[in-house]
């Protein structure tokens, strides 16, 4: 690991929803050689993603990522990245969403550079990710059929003014092959990633998160970026 290597946490959490596990794992390695969080999610996907998997199999993973940047004053550069196998792609094929919204600066206020889930819940399920590097599992039956601004809304007002949710609809439930993953903030991917997310049962993903200061590298370029783009 590098110390001291700003913009980036070195943690992503390992999240298998089969048996409802997770894990931190460290990826600075990874971080060190390739290019923000696009250039990490797709190394790992290209290392870790067997050629015949289905964009439907539990075993396809999707890598939500947000870069050294996410969370910090530079303006936009809170941006993040969802890589996967693609449901929309004919045949099916390594492909990569980008989103805006506030979810990525809340991972990393969360003391997180991403996601990686996994599996598939044998029922209806809500991520809810928090610092400290931990998750629970809740029901979302109750969830199920709605669509993603009703979800979105009542997930926010459920866990509080620190909760940023993505969140898929019933196209994605259906496994319609284009449907998207919906964000606060109005943030959408595209690529087929919300039917991915209802082939394995996850209706949302919560990060509840404050407010934080990131360290940056060169806080006083980034102070004259944000004057001179006021």
């Amino acid at each position: 690991m590098i110390p001291d290597y700003k913009g980036w946490t070195g943690t992503v959490l390992r999240i298998n929803l089969s048996n409802r596990s997770y894990a931190p794992f460290n990826i600075m390695d990874y971080a060190a050689h390739f290019i923000g969080g696009r250039g990490v999610a797709s190394r790992l996907y290209w290392d870790e993603m067997s050629e015949n998997t289905g964009a439907f199999s539990p075993d396809n993973c999707l890598y939500f990522m947000t870069g050294p940047l996410g969370g910090t004053r530079v303006p936009g550069g809170s941006r993040w990245i969802v890589v996967g196998k693609s449901p929309m792609a004919h045949p099916e094929q390594y492909a990569s969403g980008n989103m805006g919204g506030s979810l990525g600066a809340a991972l990393k206020w969360a003391g997180l550079d991403g996601l990686t889930v996994t599996g598939a819940s044998h029922a209806p399920v809500v991520l809810i990710v928090e610092p400290g590097n931990r998750c629970r599992f809740e029901a979302a039956e109750y969830l199920w059929g709605k669509d993603t601004i009703e979800t979105i809304d009542y997930l926010e007002k459920k866990h509080g003014p620190h909760a940023h949710v993505a969140a898929i609809g019933k196209a994605g439930e259906m496994r319609v092959r284009f449907a998207n993953i919906v964000a606060s903030g109005g943030a959408v991917v595209t690529k087929g990633f919300g039917a991915v997310m209802g082939s394995k049962n996850l209706k949302a993903i919560v990060v509840r998160a404050a407010r934080r200061s990131i360290a940056e590298a060169r806080p006083e370029e980034v102070t004259a970026i944000r004057r001179e783009a006021a």
